[in-house]
């Protein structure tokens, strides 16, 4: 982080939230003077309380000359948590001297604002650790992510970014697998989705080898006739649109297909197959034009004539 945007940062820190300035300095290398963060940068930051008692309109403020003591860092004064100020648990007398920044408060001032910025930085320290995204560094680098990729047998094994997985990892590492967490990971790649509908036990037509009269023979029993219906194999995803620029990220070979397909096969395993098919209205459908500038080919996602209001047609986008 260059001098000139921490400087910046000191000239202007109301217009921050608290953890928002510190997550930005941390992320910059500043170094907040707390054993959990390692950093070689040069600048240093003290954080002392507001000593005033009129009522703050932000959560930081600027440090004015006025109102700074002989402090050899740059200080940025905090509102809240202070030994001192508003909310200050000192005794009310020892209050009202800070305020007034009577002779020989400085010492004392002083003394009380190295276990504020303990506190501040530790309590910083404390709310990073439940916002999980505040830890996250790209391509799961940070310590944390690294960890969690072990549940689902390490980074080197997944063919894409690791973020995806990261974001639906309650439910990959569940035990028992049901709909309402494949409903949950559907949502989670296609977010515009306003519906997602499961439908199990899907039958599917599969032809019996047979070499002669009666020897087909299909999961242990006789099967009389050239064809099996097997309903315990394939389950169907139906997916409701209301954008028809998200049914084009679904086709085969898009990234969007990839990344679902990939944590449904992860979720499901190799014992099920699953079927997409995307539901969305005729409204939403461009029309088939043989004449114009740019014409729209027959595809599955193109309609031919004036259908209905109200119409809604299902597109099979075929087995993930």
């Amino acid at each position: 982080m260059n001098a000139g945007l921490f400087n910046r940062l000191l000239l202007a820190p109301e217009a921050y939230n608290f953890f928002q300035f510190c997550y930005l300095l941390e992320s910059h290398q500043v170094n907040l003077r707390v054993p959990d963060l390692q950093s070689k940068s040069d600048l240093t930051l003290q954080f002392c309380a507001w000593p005033y008692l009129g009522f703050p309109a932000s959560e930081l403020k600027q440090a004015l000359p006025e109102s700074v003591y002989d402090y050899k860092l740059p200080v940025v004064f905090t509102t809240f948590m202070g030994l001192i100020g508003t909310d200050g648990v000192m005794p009310n007398w020892l209050i009202a001297e800070c305020a007034e920044k009577k002779d020989g408060m400085e010492n004392l001032t002083a003394f009380l604002d190295m276990f504020h910025h303990r506190l501040i930085a530790m309590f910083y320290q404390v709310w990073k650790r439940f916002y999980y995204e505040f830890q996250y560094r790209p391509n799961a680098s940070d310590r944390l992510s690294q960890a969690l990729l072990t549940l689902i047998h390490g980074r080197r094994s997944l063919d894409i970014d690791p973020r995806y997985y990261l974001g639906v990892l309650k439910n990959l590492n569940k035990k028992n697998k049901n709909t309402f967490g494949l409903k949950e990971i559907v949502h989670y790649v296609i977010p515009a989705a306003s519906e997602v509908v499961i439908e199990e036990f899907v039958p599917v037509k599969y032809p019996v080898p047979q070499l002669s009269m009666g020897t087909g023979i299909a999961f242990e029993n006789a099967v009389l006739g050239r064809f099996l219906y097997d309903a315990n194999s394939r389950i169907r995803v139906f997916v409701k649109l209301n954008n028809y620029s998200i049914l084009n990220l679904l086709y085969e070979n898009q990234p969007v297909r990839m990344i679902l397909q990939t944590l449904v096969k992860k979720y499901v395993g190799c014992s099920l197959d699953v079927e997409l098919v995307v539901r969305i209205s005729a409204e939403l459908l461009p029309l088939a034009k043989l004449n114009g500038t740019t014409p729209q080919q027959l595809s599955a996602g193109v309609t031919v004539g004036q259908p209905e209001a109200g119409m809604q047609f299902s597109i099979f986008l075929g087995v993930l």
